[in-house]
């Protein structure tokens, strides 16, 4: 699982924790746009294409979740995964 806090202000862009970045202009490039994906470096790619990667949408600053955000979307992930 890959979480993206809606309104992060410690990482930037806040796109790289879903594996975005910035192309030192101010552009995002999507993750499924990064050289690491298409080269499936790391296996990146595959999960994806086999429908392995969930990723999940956080309002709030770096790792400001909730206890819901905990027992509705990490603790299910955690038992049941994708």
């Amino acid at each position: 699982m890959l979480v993206e806090f809606t309104n992060d202000t410690m990482i930037h862009p806040k796109e790289t924790a879903i594996f975005g970045s910035d192309d030192g202009k101010g552009n995002l490039i999507e993750m499924k746009d990064q050289e690491v994906y298409k080269d499936d470096v790391f296996g990146l790619q595959t999960m994806d294409k086999l429908g392995l990667i969930e990723m999940r949408f956080i309002v709030g600053d770096h790792l400001q979740f909730t206890d819901a955000d905990v027992t509705d979307i990490f603790v299910p992930f955690l038992i049941n995964g994708v």
